[in-house]
């Protein structure tokens, strides 16, 4: 694989004297955290783990079943999927909102009371559903609640990950998060379709009940997550947001923090654009199988070892962090990414689609855990929501099309002219990859200089220091 990186310009000596002897950027804490401090955010990490674990399983277990329930009530397969992407451009739409919201309350109580709205949407869901000849926009409006719910949780779920993960290794924790979220979507849809198969309303009762548990577990977290609380050695002196400026002057902040930022500009724009093409992937493939005359049995198997994969590439991440350099990690996954599109185009077998559509997903988490521990270190903690609901809206909208350009595209195209498309796309982001290595290279260098600085402003003088044996009595 190094082959594939042999004719990326290299960052100059200069600039490499520049990267910091580890890929993990220290985001907060400090001798003065206390052992005690720790072990708490280490038990309210935990607990924020298993509820995002929780409520991911029961979304997907939920989610897999929305198109028969639309179907049940004498809609068209059209309209079954139309209702998949509204619940997806609703969510898109909310994101924004709801990040200038988690950024002035608590977010804490902000998860609480999405995870108890979305229970109650699913509950209603799930009581319509039980009666014969239920309504298909009653359907739909309660499907569309508990999008915004879920929007609104997502938000405030992402504004308080930096308060709560472990300050001197934040890679390893943002690597088990996105283990978790593989695994629930390969447990998840499963389940579901067990459920299904026993009551159609028994995914839907499901997914009610793993609201109310993640609020629960949420609820028993007792770090502050409000927007202004310190963390660690980083301390907010700025003053509280004022409450009368309007939402969009917020969000407006949000907007200029992003991309006024070169790493997160180029983040976002990066990552939106390999979600648009491998969304797009997703459904080639899957239209592909369908077309065959694949099995339901076999697409779920393809789908399951995609994501099984995923689920390595997660776990491994931080070992491949540890060892890679990010110049070189952000270039040559590009690289391979291309090499494997393309290769899809040499191969009919629905297994060797699978295997390198998954192959993607094996090496992608890497990338994805070292672009958020850096945005999480750069964005101050009093903007995560909004940083967070601005990235989340754009990376949204970049999978709208996906479904509809990937139909027109094995409608019209060939297989090997479909994936040559893709692949020159990702070609194009690869080259556009080389612009990130050099914005990583800042951050990394201001993170570092912050650092030094908070470390320098918060030593205590000689005078004033304690002996040991008193500090520890």
């Amino acid at each position: 694989m190094d082959e594939l990186v042999a004719n990326i310009e290299t960052v100059d000596a200069e600039a490499q004297l520049r990267v910091p002897e580890t890929n993990v950027p220290q985001i907060a804490g400090d001798s003065t955290t206390t052992s005690a401090v720790r072990r708490r955010r280490g038990r309210d990490f935990r607990r924020y783990w298993v509820a995002g674990a929780v409520d991911a399983m029961g979304s997907h277990a939920a989610t897999i079943v929305v198109p028969l329930i639309v179907l049940g009530a004498g809609g068209s397969v059209t309209l079954a999927g139309a209702v998949a992407t509204l619940s997806i451009g609703v969510e898109t739409l909310v994101e924004p909102v709801a990040g200038v919201l988690a950024d002035r309350v608590s977010r804490r109580s902000m998860m609480i009371v999405a995870a108890l709205f979305a229970a109650a949407a699913a509950l209603a869901l799930a009581l319509v559903v039980a009666q014969d000849g239920y309504r298909l926009d009653v359907v739909v409006a309660l499907v569309l609640a508990e999008a915004i719910a879920t929007a609104s949780y997502g938000a405030a779920a992402q504004g308080a990950i930096r308060q709560l993960l472990p300050p001197d290794d934040p890679q390893p924790a943002l690597a088990a998060l996105q283990a978790r979220d593989q695994g629930a979507a390969l447990v998840g849809p499963p389940v579901g379709g067990l459920l299904f198969s026993l009551t159609r309303w028994a995914p839907l009762l499901f997914n009610a009940i793993s609201y109310v548990v993640t609020a629960v577990l949420v609820a028993g977290i007792r770090t502050d997550l409000t927007p202004t609380a310190a963390v660690d050695r980083e301390r907010v002196d700025r003053e509280p947001e004022d409450p009368r400026d309007s939402f969009l002057q917020s969000s407006r902040a949000g907007l200029r923090l992003v991309f006024g930022h070169p790493f997160l500009r180029f983040a976002l724009s990066w990552g939106a654009g390999i979600n648009a093409v491998f969304a797009t992937v997703y459904y080639v493939v899957l239209l592909n199988a369908a077309s065959s005359g694949a099995s339901a049995a076999a697409i779920g198997v393809l789908l399951g070892v995609a994501s099984g994969l995923g689920l390595v590439g997660s776990l491994a991440a931080p070992t491949v962090l540890r060892r890679v350099a990010p110049t070189k990690l952000i270039p040559l996954t590009s690289w391979v990414m291309v090499v494997l599109v393309a290769a899809m185009g040499l191969t009919g077998e629905l297994f060797a689609q699978g295997l390198l559509l998954g192959t993607v997903l094996l090496i992608s988490p890497a990338v994805s855990i070292l672009f958020q521990s850096y945005a999480i270190a750069t964005v101050p903690v009093e903007m995560q929501g909004r940083a967070g609901g601005v990235m989340g809206f754009f990376l949204g909208l970049s999978l709208l099309a996906a479904p509809v350009s990937a139909g027109l595209m094995v409608q019209w195209l060939a297989g090997w002219a479909v994936t040559t498309v893709l692949a020159a796309l990702l070609a194009l982001l690869a080259v556009y990859a080389r612009t990130g290595t050099q914005a990583l290279l800042d951050c990394a260098s201001a993170i570092e200089e912050d650092l030094a600085d908070a470390s320098e402003s918060s030593e205590p003088s000689e005078s004033s220091q304690a002996p040991e044996s008193e500090v520890e009595a």
